[in-house]
């Protein structure tokens, strides 16, 4: 008898941290995608230097939360090599859905929308910024290269 994987698609509850006034009024709103074994929190206090009093910033947590060797402090993962294809399509899922709720609130035509991924974060960003339905006006990838299977041309995107 073989194995056979199957799949099944299931509502989940996910965790993104703001700072600033999502009711505004405001000039830009920035997503900010934290790295390997981070939290969306502990990235945000990494990003204060970004908070101005018309801005808000917006931390999405990646789904998969995990012990360090020190089984003391949480990190997150926005994917591993296991099932990658399928972990790519739910956080593209997940911050199409993160977006959509955001801008049920603000008023999109009159703020610039910004993207920062630092390290896994970074390769997540990309992918959104070119698999999902948001328009992205700036992207910032840091510490991190173009995902590969993007291809030269996800820049221009």
């Amino acid at each position: 008898m073989t194995n056979q994987t199957h799949r099944l698609v299931v509502p989940r509850a996910a965790r993104y941290v703001t700072a600033g006034s999502i009711e505004g009024p405001l000039d830009d709103v920035w997503i900010l995608c934290h790295g390997y074994g981070q939290l969306a929190s502990e990235f945000l206090r990494f990003a204060r230097a970004l908070e101005h009093p018309r801005r808000l910033l917006v931390a999405p947590e990646a789904l998969s939360r995990f012990y360090h060797e020190d089984h003391k402090r949480i990190g997150a993962s926005w994917m591993t090599r296991e099932d990658r294809d399928v972990e790519m399509e739910d956080y593209v899922r997940y911050l199409d859905l993160l977006h959509d709720q955001l801008f049920e609130i603000v008023e999109r035509e009159r703020v610039e929308l910004r993207l920062l991924g630092y390290s896994q974060g970074a390769a997540t960003a990309a992918r959104w910024a070119v698999r999902g339905r948001a328009k992205i006006d700036h992207l910032v990838l840091w510490g991190s290269p173009m995902p590969p299977e993007l291809g030269e041309d996800a820049a221009d995107a």
